[in-house]
């Protein structure tokens, strides 16, 4: 089975209703970062989109979520917090960690040949108190970056 069918068996598995429990089982072993990725993920892939890759690992750092949304290749910042006492996770991402996104973004763009693809820059808000549900908060083209090959 190759690459791309296994990560579609898995994101069946884990869609799956009768999953519900052995899935949470599983989460509550992961950072809360991680988990959020996952919601993240969950979220997408229930909107239509098309998850290239998670936790994309570069020398400069990592995209949380690389996906595709009809014909637009996304990148997707995930900030997640269990409160707002030090202010919403959106607002984590900074000018320095945007330019930070764009160079990752822009390295994965050359290595997989997606130069004449339209690109967008998300980011993905989750308010998590384990206590009850996640607040999440989806903003589309959250910020522009400048790439060197154009858009």
């Amino acid at each position: 089975m190759s690459t791309i069918g296994l990560r579609g068996l898995f994101h069946r598995i884990i869609l799956a209703k009768p999953f519900t429990r052995l899935y949470d089982q599983f989460q509550k072993q992961l950072s809360l970062g991680d988990r959020g990725e996952i919601l993240a993920e969950r979220f997408f892939l229930r909107q239509g989109w098309i998850v290239l890759a998670r936790s994309y690992s570069t020398e400069l750092g990592e995209i949380d979520l690389i996906a595709v949304d009809q014909q637009t290749v996304v990148f997707v910042e995930v900030k997640t917090r269990t409160d707002t006492s030090k202010g919403l996770p959106e607002d984590a991402v900074d000018d320095d960690k945007e330019r930070r996104i764009a160079q990752m973004a822009e390295q994965y763009i050359r290595r997989h040949q997606l130069e004449k693809q339209r690109i967008r820059f998300d980011i993905f808000s989750i308010v998590w108190d384990q206590n009850s549900s996640p607040i999440t908060k989806h903003y589309r083209d959250a910020f522009d970056a400048p790439l060197k090959f154009g858009n």
